[in-house]
């Protein structure tokens, strides 16, 4: 109803892991990140109803985090938008809730919000991201700078990273294109010839 998307945590009280995930969701850098869901927690060791989630949910490991999207609130289920397993930091949770909060905008939207943030690394290293699942590649490039340039460190490592795919996969189509011709040329008449301008061709 709040317009945000839901998260559901299958937590148990032995759960060593699971308490890890409920010490570092308190502390203050979670803050901005849970006021970005609605966050809800079950505890599946005991109680019928947390059983009951657990079971609808088929969840087999504890802890799972399991996001909704807040587009169909009254849907008998709404759609899952992704979930984790297992904990292994906080800073990979940080980075799984935070994509959490843009997964169910749409692309223009996605967009919308990175300019008009555009100092927020993570943000623009998300919108990158959304833009390579389109295939959209030299869109992708600005997000990409844009984020390197904002920071922090790891979000300028990663974006540093793709760039870097990038740029090899554009050498590498370049190149590939320059030996294909060569080829072509070289054996005009042969089957390998066709075979090389119909792969220049697609």
């Amino acid at each position: 109803e709040a317009g945000k998307p839901l998260v559901v945590e299958l937590s148990a009280t032995w759960c060593a892991p699971c308490q890890m995930v409920a010490t570092d969701l308190e502390k203050p850098a979670a803050k901005p990140l849970l006021g970005g869901v609605h966050f809800v927690v079950y505890d599946a060791s005991g109680d019928e109803l947390g059983q009951a989630v657990k079971d609808r949910l088929r969840v087999v490991a504890l802890p799972t985090l399991v996001a909704f999207d807040s587009s169909a609130p009254a849907a008998p289920m709404p759609k899952e938008l992704g979930r984790t397993t297992g904990y292994d930091s906080w800073k990979t949770l940080a980075r799984w809730l935070r994509s959490v909060t843009t997964m169910s905008l749409t692309l223009d939207q996605m967009l919308a919000r990175a300019a008009a943030a555009p100092k927020d690394g993570a943000l623009q290293l998300e919108a990158a991201h959304r833009l390579f699942e389109a295939k959209q590649y030299d869109k992708a490039r600005k997000y990409l700078g844009a984020a390197q340039t904002a920071g922090p460190k790891e979000v300028t490592a990663d974006a540093a990273w793709s760039l870097m795919q990038l740029r090899y996969t554009d050498l590498m189509t370049a190149r590939g294109q320059a030996e294909t011709i060569k080829l072509a040329t070289q054996y005009p008449g042969t089957d390998a010839a066709a075979n090389a301008l119909k792969y220049l061709a697609a």
